[in-house]
């Protein structure tokens, strides 16, 4: 099958990382640990079910107990869809920045193989407490796209965006679950920190002017999530125990797998897969 990049294919992820006009670190002590909770319904999807039980344990969280690996692969069914060429010309520089043209940020298939799924635990994280990380995730605006177009985090954990590229963007993480922000960068600006205090899938970035700047990115009280590659895969880590795994890709012309259950004891590797229907 066809690589595309992702609504962009792979080959606009490949470049896949804005003007208060463009459309659109570590600290020396962790936060305090934060209460854990169910992160909001996806866009277009079902509302979470009720919190299942805790998969045991308790207390704060430990990271060194866990020693089981959920293995999630997500996969198309049927014809990805073409992305169509990202038309830069309201701005030169950004013109300048490509060889070949940019597709839309959506869609990663190859081989049948899905990248850019949000895949995290919807049930069982509910027995622990969290420390909020401090190392900080990254987004770029490199090319005049975000990079990574999706990614995740935790609530209230640093985002660091740069800006590489030769021209003027603002970046403007739009209302949904958490407010409103909107900053000007230009041209060598020092970099931003950005953090969403809620959890979402997804919390939205985008650029007002550079349209097709955007980036989705899933917001969780717990540490057990992660986003497919180019290969379709994800590892999550989790203590021993039964989780509830769920899935979210943003192009809306997919039919959503349905959220699915794994048990996996210590040191345990398990796979589950989500197939995804092109309409």
């Amino acid at each position: 099958m066809k690589r595309f990049p992702s609504l962009v294919l792979g080959a606009a992820v490949a470049a896949s990382g804005l003007l208060a006009a463009c459309g659109g670190g570590d600290s020396s002590s962790a936060p305090p640990a934060a209460a854990p909770s169910a992160p909001a319904a996806p866009a277009g999807g079902a509302a979470p079910a009720a919190p299942a039980a805790p998969a045991g344990g308790g207390g704060a969280y430990d990271a060194a107990k866990a020693t089981a690996t959920i293995k999630v692969k997500a996969t198309l069914k049927g014809e990805a869809p073409k992305m169509r060429p990202v038309k830069m010309d309201q701005d030169a520089e950004c013109v300048k920045l490509h060889t070949a043209p940019v597709n839309e940020e959506h869609v990663v298939a190859d081989g049948g193989k899905l990248a850019n799924v949000i895949a995290y635990v919807s049930k069982g994280s509910e027995n622990w407490t969290y420390k909020t990380p401090t190392d900080a995730a990254v987004m770029d605006q490199r090319g005049c796209v975000y990079v990574p177009h999706v990614f995740t985090v935790m609530v209230n954990q640093p985002i660091t965006i740069k800006n590489s590229d030769p021209t003027m963007h603002n970046v403007h993480a739009t209302k949904g679950a958490n407010d409103d922000w909107n900053k000007a960068m230009l041209k060598g600006a020092k970099d931003l920190t950005h953090t969403f205090t809620k959890p979402e899938v997804p919390a939205k970035f985008k650029c007002d002017v550079h349209g097709w700047m955007t980036a989705k990115v899933g917001v969780f009280t717990h540490p057990f999530h992660g986003t497919t590659g180019a290969d379709g895969m994800v590892s999550i880590k989790v203590p021993a125990g039964e989780y509830e795994i769920s899935a979210w890709h943003e192009y809306d012309k997919f039919a959503a797998p349905a959220a699915q259950k794994v048990t996996v004891a210590d040191g345990e590797t398990k796979e589950i897969e989500f197939v995804y229907e092109a309409k």
